[in-house]
Formats: structure tokens, C-alpha cells, sequence
């Protein structure tokens, strides 16, 4: 798979994780598009896998292997919600702004 491609898969996760995750919690942090295969991820090693079963995912679903797809779409959709478990249990929700009535 071309390095391109490769990168467009990761800022997929890496969005998906900032919308739906992260900029939801994690109030030092900005959201940046990734450029390089070299770039820091907002996933630790720990939960690095995600991106390998995403892209994986996506890669067989366009080979139509569909059973194969399933398998690292549902690994991905594990890690995915193990790391939201573990924003949540480390950072407090963001304050919301106060509206004066």
C-alpha cells in the first residue's frame, strides 16, 4: 500500500478518535492531520493496533473479503472502545460554558 493511502487510513482513525474521544476530555492537546508515516500518533503503543486493524479492514473490504474485514473491523471497534474507556477513567469531561439566563 502506497505511503499516501496509508497515512489518509491513519488520519481517518486519528479524526474519528478526536471528534468522538479525545477533544472531549483531554483539554492539553490539539488535533493536527497527520504528514508522515513518523508522525506521533494520539494512540499510545498500547493501543497502536488500532490503526494496523483499520487499515486491515479497509484493505479487505476492498479485496470484498468479507469475512476477514469483519474480523479487523471488529478488533478495531475493541480497541476503539478500550481506549475511550481509558480517556474516561483518566481525564475529567472538559467544563461546559455556563449560559446565564
Amino acid at each position: 500500500m502506497p505511503e499516501e493511502q496509508t497515512i489518509r487510513l491513519i488520519n481517518e482513525v486519528e479524526k474519528r478518535l478526536w471528534d468522538n474521544v479525545v477533544s472531549k476530555r483531554v483539554t492539553d492537546m490539539e488535533y493536527t492531520e497527520r504528514h508522515d508515516i513518523e508522525d506521533e500518533l494520539i494512540c499510545g503503543e498500547e493501543y497502536g493496533d488500532i490503526y494496523v486493524h483499520y487499515i486491515l479492514a479497509t484493505v479487505y473490504m476492498c479485496l470484498r473479503e468479507s469475512e476477514r474485514a469483519s474480523q479487523h473491523t471488529a478488533l478495531f471497534n475493541n480497541i476503539y472502545q478500550s481506549y475511550g474507556d481509558y480517556i474516561i477513567r483518566s481525564f475529567p469531561p472538559k467544563p461546559c460554558a455556563r449560559i446565564k439566563l
